[in-house]
């Protein structure tokens, strides 16, 4: 049963709309009416009906992909497309250890917390101290433990424990960390202090949008020892299932409609227009 201070996702109009925190005395307003918050103490997934018995709306829990598809964007994020090969190429699985570096608006790291789960780690940096606080936030909110957000400029400082006291809570150590996420301008950079922090047989995945970004992160990864280096791009295709009426030459030249319901054919055709380019996910293995 959902409880007050639960954050659900809200669907409206079929859809996933938005996160929803259930507040004792709240109301929730849309073009149906209003919803009292004591009306959501139902079971997830159950219809509720607003107080004119109206336009119903369903509370899901939250999980990876209702998370990527509402988290408000205070940067570009990654979709599942991505999302799904970065957990798949990192091999992640319960109880493992792994740092991301560019938290973002925490689309990633709600995947990586859930691969992981409550028996592993997620340890997440972020550069802009505003993204930093709301990736605290949105960690809390969605009750996800094993996710540790920290403020800092990981090129300069890198992941282990420094003297700054903006961050509180635990520290990965050296050569403890099974995989290792970078969203970085200059990943490159960081490959130095990621060295330290990865087992042996433990990958890394370094995400850039351009392929100069690219060619500068597989050389020094090469130069520094890495193995399988391999690069990908993953676009996303949607299809559709259509009804197509095979009509015959007479049919056809008597401009007659096909009614016929064993000359109607069903198949399935992918919309035109796909996602376009996202990024290059770089993967690479330290032996």
């Amino acid at each position: 049963m959902i409880q007050y201070g639960d954050t659900m996702i809200l669907f409206e109009d079929g859809k996933p709309k938005q996160f929803l925190t259930v507040t004792q005395g709240q109301t929730y307003q849309n073009k149906y009416g209003a919803y009292h918050h004591y009306t959501f103490l139902v079971k997830p997934g159950e219809e509720i009906l607003s107080k004119n018995g109206t336009g119903p709306i369903y509370l899901m829990t939250p999980n990876p992909h209702l998370i990527t598809e509402t988290v408000p964007h205070k940067t570009q994020i990654l979709f599942m497309a991505d999302i799904s090969m970065i957990i798949l190429k990192l091999c992640l699985k319960p109880g493992q250890r792994v740092i991301e570096s560019g938290t973002g608006s925490g689309s990633l790291s709600c995947s990586l917390a859930a691969a992981v789960g409550h028996k592993g780690r997620l340890f997440t940096y972020e550069f802009n101290k505003e993204r930093a606080n709301n990736g605290k936030e949105l960690f809390a909110k969605l009750k996800i433990n094993q996710a540790t957000c920290f403020w800092r400029d990981v090129y300069a400082n890198g992941f282990l424990k420094g003297e700054d006291t903006e961050n509180q809570g635990e520290f990965p150590q050296e050569s403890s960390i099974d995989a290792i996420f970078l969203d970085l301008p200059q990943p490159w950079l960081a490959l130095d202090h990621s060295k330290k922090m990865i087992k042996k047989g433990g990958r890394i995945c370094c995400f850039s949008p351009c392929i100069e970004q690219v060619q500068k992160t597989a050389l020094e990864l090469k130069q520094q020892g890495w193995k399988n280096l391999e690069t990908l791009e993953c676009l996303k295709r949607h299809f559709e299932r259509r009804v197509k009426q095979e009509q015959s030459l007479f049919d056809d030249v008597q401009k007659k409609v096909c009614t016929d319901q064993n000359k109607r054919v069903t198949y399935s055709a992918g919309i035109n227009q796909a996602y376009g380019h996202t990024g290059y996910l770089t993967f690479a293995q330290y032996i």
